[in-house]
């Protein structure tokens, strides 16, 4: 009987690490032949935080913990911070190939966020996001938008400006200042107060911040 356990679990544990062989291996086939780079642009912390609180709905302290083994990790768990940040940066390095369906496209944004998931740094994820996410009117990063509609740089904007820069990531057409001031402003402000409850700011700064105009430049180039 004993044996018979035993050689059992021996065929269990085999197909057990040929699944998670046959996995990772799948994995390595959907990376992309050249994987991308750390963004080479640093961002306050403010920014990086603000980012970790509304993109990836995380608390405390942004972290970034390795994914094992490959597609695991994404279908038996609820999405967290960290699975949200690293997929939030691969979707926007993941390009779609010739004649590609969706879901190809979805397995290698999968891979892809798994590779960062194990090889960089939290800090690494949210700089790029910073610089990779489209900001509308053909920007791409948070650096651009500040510069064209604030003529600043990052690290000297205001809490008002970082929650309005942040929060037109999620969707920069539909929340552009310029187009759409009275939806950036609200959106904005809601971001604000998720700030305020995270202790990114005390309330004070809410009250001056949330009182702010909107003070950017330009002129509306898409209204949608």
């Amino acid at each position: 009987m004993r044996r018979l356990l035993a050689w059992l679990f021996g065929v269990v544990l085999a197909l057990v690490l040929a699944a998670v062989c046959g996995l990772e291996l799948w994995y390595w086939s959907l990376l992309p032949s050249e994987l991308p780079s750390v963004s080479t642009s640093s961002y306050p912390p403010l920014i990086r935080n603000t980012i970790w609180l509304y993109q990836c709905s995380g608390k405390g302290e942004p972290r970034l913990r390795p994914i094992f083994p490959f597609l695991v990790g994404f279908l038996l768990h609820e999405p967290s911070p960290e699975t949200r940040l690293s997929g939030s940066v691969a979707r926007h390095l993941v390009k779609f190939g010739a004649g590609e369906r969706q879901f190809k496209r979805v397995l290698r944004e999968i891979a892809l966020a798994t590779w960062i998931s194990r090889h960089w740094t939290v800090d690494h994820a949210l700089d790029t996001y910073a610089s990779e996410a489209w900001t509308g009117d053909h920007r791409r990063g948070i650096r651009e938008a500040a510069s064209a509609l604030y003529d600043k740089e990052v690290g000297s904007l205001s809490v008002d400006e970082v929650a309005l820069l942040v929060a037109m990531t999620r969707a920069p057409s539909r929340l552009s200042p310029l187009c759409h001031p009275d939806r950036a402003r609200q959106a904005r402000d809601e971001l604000l107060g998720r700030m305020k409850e995270a202790g990114l700011l005390d309330a004070q700064e809410l009250s001056r911040a949330t009182s702010a105009d909107l003070g950017v430049r330009g002129t509306c180039q898409s209204p949608r």
